[in-house]
């Protein structure tokens, strides 16, 4: 437990995998066939500043078991990656790749590092997913920053080592990720234009704009990317606000799309550009929310 807070005694569960000997001396010994698969602690005080200890009014167990070790034993593996949890991981990985198999190397025996990526990106992938799955969305402040870190580490790996398409498709998950972050920050607005903090790619303005048609289907937004002195933007209205407000994209994107010196297509719902303009964004970003601020009246 921490330097403070909820602590107690613990009791914990080792495995030897060899079996049939006693061997004390090899337990907390990083030795990798006596391993700690569980560890309970029996929670009944709380360490103060002062290191004192005060009786907690409830007691409880936190019960602290190794999943992938637990797994590891009963799949008779050496390693956490060869059992069924990681193996269906690095078949993907492999498929979307074009990588050599995994083969499990470490340390110096892993040469080329594959091995090594294979690891992390399936590590990565899994604290993304489950993060998501508990509300947690990359971001660029806090623990929502931590998460965008996990992701372009993951999508640095897959790049070098594993020699997944470069820079687009990274790009395109990071601005996907950025715009997700973006409608939970505004789930009770109906307009939203922003300036992707990310460097931005149209593919990756499109791939978040999906997102928000399932997450925000009444919203309307016009999304703006930079990328040197390029600059994408995409503009979706609902058909409630085309409706109601008047709100057009085409009509949208036209108010600013020449000071970008963009080239346009769309329609009433749906449009998007781009441009050589990036250094007027901000100047656009004003010029689009006077639209809406116009049509809202």
């Amino acid at each position: 437990m921490g330097d403070t807070g909820p602590c107690g005694p613990c009791s914990e569960i080792h495995y030897d995998r060899i079996g049939d000997r006693e061997v004390p001396e090899l337990v907390n010994m990083d030795d990798p066939d006596v391993l700690e698969i569980w560890n309970l602690v029996f929670i009944q005080f709380n360490r103060e500043p002062d290191q004192t200890l005060t009786q907690l009014p409830a007691m409880l167990i936190d019960c602290g078991l190794g999943l992938e070790r637990v797994i590891s034993i009963l799949q008779n593996k050496s390693s956490n990656y060869d059992t069924d949890i990681f193996t269906p991981i690095f078949d993907a990985i492999q498929e979307k790749t074009g990588a050599r198999p995994y083969t499990g190397k470490v340390g110096a025996e892993d040469s080329d590092g594959v091995d090594m990526a294979y690891r992390v990106l399936a590590d990565h992938a899994r604290t993304i997913t489950v993060a998501i799955c508990d509300g947690g969305l990359p971001d660029n402040v806090g623990r929502g920053y931590v998460l965008r870190r996990i992701l372009r580490r993951a999508v640095r790996y897959a790049v070098e080592k594993l020699g997944a398409p470069k820079a687009e498709k990274g790009l395109a998950m990071e601005n996907a990720a950025e715009i997700a972050s973006i409608i939970a920050k505004n789930q009770n607005t109906f307009v939203i234009v922003e300036v992707l903090k990310s460097k931005g790619t149209s593919k990756g303005i499109s791939e978040g704009l999906k997102i928000m048609r399932k997450k925000a289907p009444e919203t309307a937004a016009v999304i703006f990317a930079v990328n040197g002195e390029d600059v994408f933007f995409h503009c979706l209205v609902p058909k409630k606000l085309s409706g109601g407000a008047s709100l057009r994209a085409d009509e949208w994107l036209a108010t600013f799309s020449g000071l970008l010196g963009a080239k346009c297509g769309g329609k009433d719902l749906y449009a998007q550009g781009s441009g050589k303009g990036a250094a007027h964004v901000e100047k656009a970003l004003n010029l689009a929310k006077q639209y809406v601020d116009s049509k809202m009246k």
